[in-house]
């Protein structure tokens, strides 16, 4: 995380102050507002300049827990079960059968406990490599990581609700269908 301080005015135009850097993890949010642990990185003048951030985990649609790896299906307003949880949690909620490329479930529920056990999706090739590179969560939002045809590259299929290049989009206007 980089954080950069720009003073404008018309004297001077545009003058860069000084960044702030450091690192924030899903798994350091424990309150509401977690303070950012951020160090002073560079800065053109010897000034007091200084940044005070925090952060705010929300998670998801359809997600919750304490590191957003639940997937929580709504039957109404009084009742949620918990679908699915998983390394791989973003991406789950389908099992091998039962899943398509939408990223949809068919038939997937949870058990007396709540959890229901699921397949990893991303088992090609680029897939795999992608999620060394980049984490567990390739394709956001259920959403499901396939090797292109010609086995050059790979590509997330989204469910309805969701668009972007990992499924990050959520796109607005979209009935809720269940």
């Amino acid at each position: 995380l980089i954080i950069e301080a720009w003073d404008h005015d018309i004297v001077t135009n545009d003058d860069f102050i000084g960044r702030v850097e450091g690192f924030a993890f899903i798994e350091d949010i424990k309150s509401r507002l977690t303070p950012l642990n951020l160090r002073r990185s560079s800065t053109f003048y010897e000034n007091n300049f200084r940044i005070n951030a925090s952060m705010q985990k929300i998670c998801n649609p359809s997600f919750s827990g304490p590191l957003c790896q639940f997937f929580v299906e709504h039957q109404n307003t009084d009742t949620m079960i918990i679908t699915s949880e998983s390394p791989n949690s973003l991406n789950s909620g389908l099992s091998g059968s039962d899943s398509n490329l939408g990223g949809g479930s068919a038939g997937v529920k949870g058990n007396s406990s709540g959890h229901s056990e699921t397949d990893r999706l991303e088992v090609n090739q680029w897939c795999a490599r992608a999620r060394q590179l980049i984490g567990d969560e390739v394709c956001l939002n259920r959403g499901v990581c396939r090797d292109s045809p010609d086995g050059t590259s790979y590509a997330c299929y989204c469910p309805p609700e969701y668009s972007g290049v990992r499924c990050e989009l959520l796109n607005v206007g979209t009935p809720n269908v269940e």
